[in-house]
């Protein structure tokens, strides 16, 4: 927010139609109510191409000839830009593959998708808004009267399995496909830690999972971005010397474990044919797994030995 700066997070919120938030920093923080219809329809600017529509509740009325005695197309403006709708869905299928809505797989639903879970103070309301290419849900869990739903109810426990059951169902039948990235995003391979370009050792990075086992996992993965914002530099953090790679080539290990928890991998599982490696049904340009649009050749023995082939000789 600090960033953005108030007025314009203020004006996307009247954008997207979920009313005027006031002008205060805590609005990052969710300082204003917002009805679950308003929210849904705001989430579905991300799965529109940035377009937002108005709800409606009644599409067409006929007589008993046919005869249209009723119509309502609803009204629809543009929030946001093109790309933005994509990197904004692009991003929100993490929630899904690897965060705080992970329970929506444990539920049986296994579409490509995209969302948000929300839980306000004292645990008073949960959320979760979800997407896929083709249809917008949104779920939220409370009382009339404002008061604490369960201790400790958070969005992930009490929203997500409702949305990922209902969502199971509704979607019966439908292809794992997912968005077109629009012809001004472009995909690149990052290290996840630094979000710069691979580098040595973003490949083989010494990780501890949350039993404490420790081994070995890529950092690297697709991420997207507006063309001409994309990063340049390679990774700070795992460009190791000479001396390093020789060592690393007998065996030792070189870095610091990280928590696999803490950089956000996804976490391990068989893979099945048609299925990514988060169990979810693979689209066929999935937001996170994708090539890079320029893949780098394999490096050898000795050019992963002496750093030959890299972008920045």
């Amino acid at each position: 927010l600090a960033s953005v700066g108030i007025p314009k997070a203020v004006g996307y919120a009247e954008k997207l139609n979920v009313g005027k938030p006031p002008s205060v920093p805590s609005l990052a923080l969710g300082a204003s109510d917002v009805t679950l219809s308003a929210l849904t329809a705001a989430y579905g600017a991300f799965a529109d191409g940035g377009i937002v529509r108005t709800p409606i509740l009644i599409r067409r009325v006929e007589d008993s000839d046919g005869a249209v005695l009723f119509k309502d197309d609803g009204q629809s403006h543009r929030a946001v830009s093109e790309a933005t709708a994509f990197l904004m869905a692009s991003m929100l299928s993490d929630v899904i593959s690897a965060g705080t809505g992970f329970r929506a797989r444990q539920a049986g639903f296994t579409l490509p998708a995209a969302g948000k879970t929300g839980t306000t103070n004292d645990y008073n309301d949960a959320w979760f808004v979800g997407f896929t290419p083709h249809l917008v849900t949104g779920v939220w869990v409370g009382f009339d009267q404002p008061k604490t739903i369960a201790s400790g109810g958070y969005a992930g426990e009490l929203a997500v399995p409702i949305w990922g059951a209902v969502m199971k169902r509704a979607t019966r039948g439908h292809k794992p496909d997912w968005f077109e990235r629009p012809a001004g995003v472009v995909g690149l391979n990052v290290c996840r830690m630094s979000g710069r370009l691979p580098a040595g050792g973003c490949d083989n990075v010494s990780v501890v999972d949350r039993d404490g086992v420790l081994g070995k996992r890529s950092m690297v993965y697709t991420e997207y971005f507006v063309r001409g914002t994309e990063p340049t530099g390679l990774c700070p953090l795992h460009g190791h010397s000479f001396t390093d790679r020789l060592a690393g080539v007998f065996g030792k290990d070189v870095g610091v474990p990280v928590s696999a928890e803490d950089v956000g991998l996804p976490p391990v599982a068989a893979s099945t044919s048609g299925t990514s490696p988060n169990g979810s049904v693979a689209p066929a340009e999935s937001p996170r797994d994708v090539k890079a649009e320029e893949p780098k050749k394999k490096r050898g023995f000795w050019g992963r030995v002496f750093g030959r082939g890299d972008d920045d000789n």
